[in-house]
């Protein structure tokens, strides 16, 4: 009878709770495990993949060089055409404001009686002072079949033992040169037919020095065939005048 009652006598089987959640928890962890390691070998690769490498950053820097490089040329020419602008402006400033000074007329006739003088009036033109103004004027009588006469060279003559004292010319201002022909000795009648004489070419010349109200050197010179009778005419190219402070030219004198 007591084999009947399975109560008492049938021998249960209980699942090891415990256990199977030991068992199931071990491949959720090996999974979860194994996901954080692909990850993390997924962004060191991907770390490593963006990682730039030596020859990509000598590139960079070539290119950062050479952009640099570029602008760095054309700000260097953009502010040298600056200048030279600012600088002609300057110097047309200059040129506008500045002292211009030259011979403006010239006179003188032979008379017998008379001592012959030739006079040389000097102008300011220019809007400001001209300073230091110091001239010298040269007569010269050559044969018709002569060649021309050494202007520069006498003109040099003349001022390294005559040099005149200088002096200040407003503008519109005037002085005066004058070449005591006969050093003031009055002319016989053929004295005035040896001036009138076409076998004979006679020449006044000279040049003028001076500083304009911005410091800079001067210079004008002039050149006139002289008749007995009053009349001049300029000649060659001893008429000429400095270019500097001014546009670039090179000057000789």
């Amino acid at each position: 009878m007591d084999s009947l009652n399975p109560s008492e006598n049938a021998v249960h089987s209980v699942p090891d709770k415990e256990a199977g959640d030991r068992q199931t928890e071990q491949p959720v962890n090996d999974v979860l495990k194994t996901d954080q390691q692909e990850n993390a070998n997924a962004t060191a690769h991907t770390k490593k993949k963006k990682r730039p490498t030596k020859h990509f950053v000598r590139i960079s820097n070539l290119v950062i060089q050479g952009l640099l490089l570029f602008v760095g040329v054309g700000y260097s020419w953009f502010a040298w055409k600056q200048w030279t602008v600012m600088r002609q402006q300057l110097q047309m400033s200059r040129l506008d404001q500045r002292a211009w000074v030259a011979e403006s007329e010239i006179s003188g006739v032979a008379e017998e009686g008379k001592p012959y003088k030739i006079k040389i009036t000097v102008k300011n033109t220019g809007k400001t002072f001209a300073t230091k103004v110091s001239g010298n004027s040269v007569w010269q009588v050559i044969q018709l079949s002569d060649a021309d006469p050494d202007f520069e060279g006498r003109v040099k003559e003349e001022e390294s033992t005559h040099l005149s004292t200088p002096i200040l010319i407003p503008p519109n201002g005037t002085f005066a040169q004058t070449i005591d022909v006969t050093k003031g000795r009055k002319l016989r009648k053929e004295d005035v037919e040896v001036l009138q004489s076409p076998t004979e070419v006679k020449f006044a010349f000279g040049r003028v020095r001076y500083l304009d109200i911005f410091g800079c050197k001067h210079w004008t010179t002039y050149c006139y065939r002289v008749y007995a009778d009053g009349t001049f005419e300029k000649y060659g190219r001893y008429n000429d005048a400095d270019n500097n402070c001014g546009p670039p030219k090179a000057s000789k004198r």
